[in-house]
């Protein structure tokens, strides 16, 4: 058995839970984009079961945006070349994708499965700890909030559109690491399609010219430890950044546009991003692939469908989909008064702390009951008689 740096323990132990169904007759691996090219390639697989944990990694293609249809990622492409050199070997690969139905994977062999897991439960002993916010300040003027820490291009397509639609002082916005991108036009990041958004171009193109010609507009304040001279984070402590710099911010803000990892692509996850706008109390938009909202409220997670018009989460367009999410809620930031009374009765009716007690609690029930049940059907159906 060899198990690499899993980096929650709520996954690595609930992955010792499937190994130990096979009393531990398996190889159990974990991989990440660093070391999938080497390790992976070398380790020696001994038995007819191998255990996969890739996590998050299956989007890393071209950089980190998108993948296109029939197209495999990096990590695809390694793991498949590993596959079909043990035909007689079963692979089950757990990640966090909520969809995970188009991946090159599935449909080139017929010996590797899929088991989900969730990023959401990183750091479940520090977050199952974190106090709610509870005093927000009723008397905002500026009640929406959008933090963006890695300028993927999504991202400087959002905070472009809401400069080039004049919200930036309706909403708090951070950009870190958005001056590499400044000496460059927006069209020769961003490759969408925008034949059915010619306006929403132009929009996004002015904030970006906007944004270009203010650059002291945003602080660049790495909320991360840093390998020196690089952009590779070291350790990751969500919930502590959440208690030491977005507090204070959640208590200014009653509406939060949650740019996710991943927009335009076929295989979406979900972050602590939204853990922390759970925590912070504030009401989700979505910037994120399509089906993200209707995955979340699946979970069980309250997504204020009566306050925020969540029709986007159907768009498949990348362009469509996030002027589809602005424009439909753009009055939630032009009416704050409106807004804060809407929080308000939400608030009082319990539906924020809802969502706190169900991710403290029910979440991480979810997704171990949910993994283990995919597991034994794995096993049942087409590893009995390995076991």
């Amino acid at each position: 058995m060899i198990l690499n740096n899993i980096k929650d323990q709520f996954n690595q132990q609930l992955i010792n839970k499937c190994a130990e169904l096979l009393n531990y007759k398996c190889d159990l691996i974990y991989t990440s984009i660093f070391d999938i090219k080497d390790k992976f390639t070398e380790e020696n697989i001994t038995h007819d079961i191998v255990l996969l944990c890739v996590r998050d990694q299956f989007y890393s293609c071209h950089g980190f945006e998108s993948l296109t249809h029939n197209e495999s990622s990096l990590i695809e492409t390694v793991i498949y070349n590993v596959v079909i050199k043990h035909p007689s070997k079963t692979f089950i690969v757990f990640h966090e994708h909520i969809h995970n139905n188009n991946m090159y994977l599935e449909k080139s062999t017929n010996n590797v499965f899929f088991v989900h897991i969730s990023g959401l439960v990183d750091d479940k002993e520090e977050y199952t700890q974190v106090l709610e916010v509870c005093d927000k300040n009723l008397l905002s003027q500026c009640v929406g909030i959008s933090l963006n820490r890695n300028m993927r291009p999504h991202r400087l397509m959002l905070i472009s559109y809401l400069h080039g639609k004049k919200l930036n002082n309706l909403i708090y916005t951070s950009a870190t690491m958005i001056n590499d991108t400044l000496d460059n036009d927006l069209m020769d990041i961003v490759s969408w399609d925008f034949s059915s958004s010619e306006l929403f171009k132009e929009v996004c193109e002015d904030g970006f010219n906007y944004i270009k010609k203010n650059d002291k507009l945003f602080v660049s304040d790495e909320a991360y430890l840093l390998l020196e001279n690089t952009r590779s984070i070291i350790s990751f402590d969500n919930a502590n950044n959440f208690d030491k710099k977005l507090r204070k911010l959640y208590n200014n803000s009653f509406v939060e546009i949650i740019s996710e990892t991943l927009y335009d692509a076929e295989f979406g996850l979900v972050t602590e991003k939204y853990l922390n706008s759970v925590y912070g109390k504030n009401i989700p938009i979505f910037i994120a692939v399509p089906g993200i909202v209707s995955y979340i409220r699946n979970l069980g997670f309250d997504v204020f469908d009566d306050i925020v018009d969540h029709t986007y989460d159907s768009i498949l367009d990348p362009s469509k989909r996030m002027e589809t999410a602005i424009q439909m809620n753009e009055h939630l930031f032009n009416m704050p008064n409106q807004t804060i009374n809407k929080w308000k009765i939400a608030n009082e009716s319990g539906r924020f702390n809802n969502n706190i007690t169900f991710a403290r609690d029910k979440m991480y029930n979810y997704f171990e009951n949910l993994a283990l049940s995919q597991f034994k059907k794995i096993l049942k159906n087409k590893c009995q008689k390995l076991i």
